[in-house]
């Protein structure tokens, strides 16, 4: 069996894909690092190749600015993250489908990770994911006891 590669989480918008994603980039950067290099990067509706690449970039110290088009720049990026061997990728809030090799991100190098969240079930379909998980909203009573237990409270109240 190929190992996991690329993991999307999919799920309507406020149901705990952002926090969930957080959470898993906060665990990466805890001593042991199974990974020394885990990248957090939130997209926005306005996306661009160009746009993930300088993102990326910076949180990987790359200068990118002597590449004047995507191609090259991406050929760039995709030999840092080569030489780099072990890192996680987490892109929060995708909004359109992207081929990763157009960016210069290689997913088929072993021991790398990307970790994607999208609302649209479609993007995720496109993304070559390996693996989907659906994000659901918690029942009203999952809710209710998570608000009371964060708040700090002994006695239970009716929802």
């Amino acid at each position: 069996m190929r190992p996991l590669q690329v993991l999307q989480f999919t799920g309507f918008g406020g149901v705990g894909k952002t926090t969930l994603l957080t959470h898993i980039y906060n665990l990466l950067l805890k001593p042991p690092k199974p990974f020394p290099h885990v990248s957090l990067i939130t997209e926005s509706r306005d996306f661009s190749i160009s746009k993930l690449q300088n993102l990326i970039a910076k949180e990987f110290h790359l200068d990118l600015s002597s590449k004047d088009n995507e191609m090259n720049r991406a050929v760039k990026l995709s030999t840092k993250l080569n030489e780099m061997k072990q890192w996680v990728l987490i892109l929060d809030d995708l909004w359109n489908y992207f081929d990763f090799d157009d960016a210069g991100i290689p997913i088929q190098v072993r021991g790398c990770k990307v970790i994607l969240t999208a609302r649209l079930l479609g993007v995720c379909q496109r993304m070559l994911c390996q693996r989907m998980i659906e994000v659901e909203p918690l029942s009203s009573e999952e809710a209710w006891s998570l608000f009371m237990e964060n708040l700090g409270c002994d006695t239970t109240l009716p929802p």
